[in-house]
């Protein structure tokens, strides 16, 4: 909470306040919001779906939506994706999941997530060609952060090979051969250099092989399913900054441009630089959709993104969490 408020301090403290009131609070404006605000129920609502599709629906609708909302809330004080799955371990074994069954759950929603997030850059590139990686660089508005973007690239790509290495070896233990990579998994773990994380490479290799067992036992349909709820609740995240900047702009921006950067955003908040991305997506989204609004008024528009996107989380889990206890005690 205390980088939060520093954030927004560091964006807000050169704006004057009389620029708020060059913004139009009509009409226009308003639908915008509401349906960025769709966009945030939407990226949640196609998650519950999953995880009602996961667990076969032996968890309520209700229930799952407090896992979802939770376990993104972990998401958002950890750094990258480090307290999510941890707090969904936690929430399913008390949901009655077994720990096995649990295991299977978070790793082929990592798997799922990680498809969409391979697939998107390809597609994008052939949508859009060389056009992707040609960042505007001549907003005024955020100079020094400007000055940047050349060398987002470079990561954005960098980041991008070393997940799709992860991801290749990650189908490779749940769809080919799981006892291989579990006994790499061991070998590893031998090593005098790592020897440290032992433990947790033992347990790696044993949550391969149990969700192994668990992925090759789903049908077809499930995996459709199951990837167009994930590539759904990713789109809702990105076009809800579509929206957003469409609500300062009153017109409608470039959907798929303003797509290809949030995925450069995204890709920048994977890093594990600071909880929930925070900062990192603040000084992505200044620089690089900057261009789109008149001046002044992307630091607005960043603030009511990321509250949609990240701070709604912070406030709901600090909600959800003694409810959730309480049910729990019962």
């Amino acid at each position: 909470m205390l980088l939060s408020i520093a954030i927004v301090y560091f964006i807000l403290k050169d704006v004057p306040f009389s620029l708020i009131a060059t913004i139009k609070f009509d009409f226009v404006f308003f639908i915008f919001i509401l349906l960025a605000m769709l966009m945030a129920v939407l990226r949640d609502a196609n998650y519950v779906m999953r995880l009602r599709l996961l667990t076969e629906k032996k968890i309520t609708f209700f229930k799952s939506t407090q896992i979802i909302l939770l376990w993104e809330f972990a998401s958002s004080i950890t750094p990258s994706a480090f307290g999510g799955p941890l707090a969904a371990l936690y929430l399913l074994k008390k949901e009655k999941i077994t720990l096995g069954k649990s295991t299977s759950i978070v790793l082929i929603t990592a798997f799922l997530d990680e498809l969409v997030f391979i697939i998107v850059l390809p597609v994008l590139y052939l949508i859009l060609g060389s056009k992707l990686f040609i960042l505007n660089t001549d907003c005024i508005e955020n100079a020094e952060l400007v000055k940047l973007v050349p060398y987002l690239k470079n990561i954005v790509l960098g980041v991008y090979l070393f997940l799709l290495i992860v991801y290749v070896v990650l189908f490779y233990g749940l769809f080919i051969n799981a006892k291989s990579l579990r006994h790499a998994y061991h070998i590893l773990a031998k090593l005098p250099i790592i020897n440290r994380w032992k433990d947790s490479l033992y347990k790696a290799g044993d949550d391969i092989l149990l969700a192994s067992n668990e992925a090759k036992t789903k049908s077809i349909s499930f995996w459709i399913k199951a990837f167009s709820y994930t590539f759904l609740s990713w789109s809702a995240r990105y076009i809800l900054a579509f929206f957003v900047i469409a609500a300062m702009m009153h017109s409608m921006p470039d959907l798929i441009d303003v797509y290809g950067k949030l995925y450069f955003i995204r890709t920048l908040s994977i890093l594990p630089l600071s909880p929930g991305g925070i900062g990192v997506a603040e000084l992505s989204f200044l620089a690089l959709l900057c261009s789109y609004m008149p001046f002044g008024l992307t630091k607005i528009a960043t603030l009511i993104w990321r509250f949609l996107s990240y701070h709604i989380y912070l406030i709901l889990g600090v909600i959800l969490i003694p409810i959730y206890i309480k049910n729990q005690d019962k």
